[in-house]
């Protein structure tokens, strides 16, 4: 890959499932780099158009994921329409491996999360005097 000439990076080859170009369609932008054969290939290709539905489809299909997770949220289900799209376009998907420590006790609260997928475990809870969590 090279730009302006230049050969970008040490080892500026791609492989099988590399991917390039995506910059330009997704901003409407002249190509920031040259691509060039080292041998034969075979490549797929994908139109702006075509792109830009599949990207669109994927990104309708994830806030509509999130309306449904957000509606099924008991104290959240009753927010105004326009409540819960501004919570939908602040919900971030992140995504942890077992093991991973999502929060600490004691720590400041900042976050709230709403599980997607994948099972969490709870330890070293605090109750009030009622049985609360607290």
């Amino acid at each position: 890959i090279s730009a302006d000439g230049n050969v970008l990076g040490s080892d500026s080859s791609l492989g099988r499932g590399d991917c390039f170009g995506e910059l330009a369609l997704l901003y409407s932008s002249p190509r920031a780099a040259t691509v060039k054969t080292c041998d034969d290939v075979e490549i797929f290709r994908l139109d702006q158009m075509s792109f830009r539905h599949a990207c669109q489809f994927h990104v309708e299909s994830h806030l509509e994921k999130k309306r449904h997770r957000l509606e099924n949220v008991p104290f959240l289900a009753e927010l105004s329409d326009s409540d819960k799209r501004k919570a939908i376009s602040a919900m971030t998907l992140r995504n942890f491996k077992q093991g991973d420590r999502l929060m600490s006790k004691g720590e400041e609260a900042n976050l709230f999360w709403i599980l997607d997928e994948g099972k969490l475990k709870i330890h070293d809870l605090e109750t009030t005097e009622s049985g609360h969590l607290s």
